[in-house]
């Protein structure tokens, strides 16, 4: 009878063993299939690029970052493609747009595109994905801190990363001022992580205020004040009308000074959806053929492509004008109208005249991204139009 017992405890024993060897031996892609029960999402293809490290890094590589979390077995799932690098590392690390942040998951070094792997996260590491608080980061020999970076983002975050310039202000400043602002909205919360990557003249203040790109408004958040380098805070939650705001590109980033009060650099708030056109010259001299022209002025265009509105400002001077259109044409070539625009009122000095485009077709959103538009302001004397400025 012992002897039967004994058998039997071998056989159990080498049962045992071949279960755990074959378990240690798993490799990632045989992790099975979520269970019906699980909650997994689908994240935003997000682009690796340079421009994307602090500091940026010019290359000409590229790259995207794609997957799905499964919250519920914190496993992130990723597939990461890119070209003309070769990598000599890749991780994941823990910080917000605009942040430098320490390694998180070593993913080795690909020796091929795209990797894809399953990795599981620790539940903080999850919540920091979740707040958009986790990035790629391809490094190489030429760029160790890292040539490539791409936010690892689910639906539920926006990312704004927009140039703090002065040509932005109304009207523009010269200034040598000149820096980066970095938003991470929340549309869970209402609530924007940011981070100011800032060089210049030392700052007195900075604030998120309403207004589309050519025109000013009021104060509506208080962000903290640049230091040379980089400077991150919170805002409060957002209101639903100034969520609405900030989704149509109605809300801009003013950093202000002693020397320039009312704002040294500016930056309009827009996402990948939001296409914002600053500062844009109207001059006799881009009519084609030239004109000769006493009057002048600025255009600034928003368009929103989730609504496919187009909003407008244009600063004027010294005009009389009978029309105004914003055609298809290359720079140099004049082309057929595709929206009218609001004629100008006449004035000696700066008149500002704005107006919205309600339903831009897909074709012509194309046409607009690929800069292939212009705005042309007609006059009785120049009725081929006297001033014009390309969209670009």
């Amino acid at each position: 009878m012992k002897k039967h017992i004994l058998i039997l405890k071998k056989a159990t024993f080498g049962l045992l063993c071949i279960s755990l060897l074959t378990t240690a031996c798993k490799k990632k892609s045989d992790d099975p299939a979520p269970a019906p029960s699980d909650e997994v999402i689908t994240l935003k293809q997000s682009k690796l690029s340079g421009a994307n490290e602090n500091p940026a890094v010019t290359t000409t590589a590229s790259g995207t970052v794609e997957g799905s979390l499964n919250k519920t077995s914190n496993k992130l799932t990723y597939k990461i493609s890119y070209s003309n690098l070769t990598p000599t590392g890749m991780h994941i690390h823990a910080g917000f747009a605009g942040v430098n942040g320490a390694v998180a998951i070593d993913l080795g070094t690909p020796t091929s595109s795209p990797a894809e792997a399953t990795v599981l996260l620790t539940d903080a590491q999850e919540e920091d994905l979740l707040a958009g608080k986790l990035y790629v980061n391809i490094h190489t020999s030429g760029n160790a801190g890292g040539e490539l970076r791409a936010q690892i983002l689910t639906n539920d975050i926006v990312l704004y990363q927009n140039a703090l310039s002065g040509a932005n202000q109304v009207p523009a400043v010269t200034t040598t001022s000149t820096g980066t602002f970095y938003g991470t909205f929340n549309k869970s919360t209402k609530i924007m992580n940011y981070t100011f990557v800032y060089s210049g003249t030392t700052p007195n203040g900075a604030h998120i205020h309403d207004g589309l790109a050519g025109a000013t408004g009021g104060v509506v958040f208080t962000l903290a004040t640049p230091a040379a380098g980089t400077t991150s805070g919170t805002t409060l939650a957002f209101t639903d009308a100034q969520v609405a705001n900030l989704e149509a590109g109605k809300m801009y980033v003013n950093v202000h000074t002693a020397a320039n009060g009312n704002g040294e650099v500016r930056a309009q708030l827009a996402n990948e959806n939001v296409w914002v056109y600053n500062n844009i010259t109207l001059s006799g001299a881009n009519e084609v053929p030239a004109v000769t022209a006493s009057s002048s002025g600025k255009a600034y265009v928003t368009y929103n492509a989730l609504s496919s509105k187009l909003d407008y400002v244009l600063i004027t001077n010294m005009l009389t004008a009978n029309g105004a259109h914003l055609h298809a044409g290359a720079i140099g070539a004049a082309g057929a109208v595709l929206y009218t625009l609001t004629t100008p009122a006449a004035g000696a000095g700066d008149v500002t005249t704005t107006g919205t485009v309600n339903a831009v077709s897909a074709t012509d959103a194309q046409t607009l991204k690929a800069g292939n538009t212009y705005i042309n302001i007609h006059t009785a004397t120049n009725a081929s139009g006297e001033l014009r400025g390309q969209v670009k």
